[in-house]
This record gives structure tokens, C-alpha cells and sequence, in this order.
């Protein structure tokens, strides 16, 4: 994981090919099926940088093999990871402009989420609410401003932004 820590300070300066090639040389680290969860958050910090990059398709297949790799899990599968990737795999469709997958993985995401009040179901109602007025959608953008707000009695970090895009 350090490797993995390294490309991503790497990244966050903004150094995006010396951030994938210390990810790339930590995800040639996981080997086993032992190693399937490590594998999968490397490849979707790889996603992540490659999004920040404007690499959309990149980011894209990147968050899907991590997918692919917390499901290669079975039953040991840990569902707040695979909401996360979901997640993911949602902003990275909608910055593609597939508004349509987007708001599918959303949805799965939210299906995997192991407790429908945390604060992460929150995020994706209002990223679902984003996706929703940049198609235009402005009724249906409000009721998941509206779904993000139920949460937490709206104490959470987008409740401000919440509530200024209803104002």
C-alpha cells in the first residue's frame, strides 16, 4: 500500500504519470486471490487518476476492473466497498455524458449500501440530484437534493450545497 500511497501524492501534485507508474508497480504486487481487495482500491485510485488526468475512458475501465475484482469476492464481498465502486463507476459515465449508466450505477449503489442513513447514501442522492439537472431534469433533481437532505437531518457535508442548489 505505500507504493499506492506514493502515486497518489504523486497525483494530487498533480503528477499524473508518476502516479500511475507507482500504481501500476503496486497493483503488479497483488497476486493472490489474498490480495483481491488490496487490488481492487489500487485500481480505483488508478480510476481516479486517470479521471483527474481528463483520461475518461481510462478512468472508466479502471473503476470497472475494480469492480470486477470486489466481486471476484463472493459472499466475502464487503458492501460498502462495492457501493463505493459503484459510485464511481457512475461519475466516471457521467463524465463521459452516458447520463443514463450514470444514474444506473447509482442506483446500484445505493442497493449496496450497508445502511441506507449513512452519510455516503447521502452523496450519492445528491450526485444523483447533479446528474439529474444537468440532463435537465429539474423535478427530478430536486427530490434527490430533497432524499440527500432526509439524511442525517441534513447535517452532512452536502447539505450546504444541498441547499443552495434548491434555492
Amino acid at each position: 500500500r505505500a507504493l499506492a500511497a506514493v502515486g497518489l501524492q504523486a497525483c494530487w501534485d498533480k503528477e499524473y504519470a508518476t502516479s500511475v507508474a507507482f500504481l501500476k508497480r503496486s497493483l503488479a504486487l497483488c497476486r493472490g486471490p489474498e490480495d483481491r481487495k488490496q487490488a481492487a482500491a489500487v485500481l480505483g485510485d488508478l480510476g481516479l487518476v486517470m479521471l483527474l488526468n481528463g483520461e475518461y475512458g481510462a478512468g472508466f475501465a479502471a473503476y470497472s476492473e475494480s469492480l470486477q475484482k470486489l466481486l471476484e469476492g463472493g459472499r466475502q464481498v464487503d458492501t460498502a466497498s462495492l457501493s463505493e465502486a459503484y459510485k464511481r463507476l457512475a461519475l466516471a459515465c457521467w463524465l463521459r455524458g452516458w447520463t443514463d449508466e450514470a444514474l444506473d450505477y447509482y442506483e446500484h449503489s445505493l442497493h449496496c449500501a450497508p445502511d441506507p442513513k449513512a452519510a455516503t447514501v447521502a452523496e450519492t442522492y445528491h450526485n444523483m440530484a447533479w446528474v439529474w439537472a444537468s440532463h435537465g431534469s429539474y423535478v427530478q433533481a430536486l427530490k434527490y437534493h430533497q432524499k440527500c437532505l432526509e439524511i442525517g437531518g441534513g447535517e452532512h457535508l452536502h447539505a450546504s450545497s444541498t441547499y443552495a442548489a434548491m434555492a
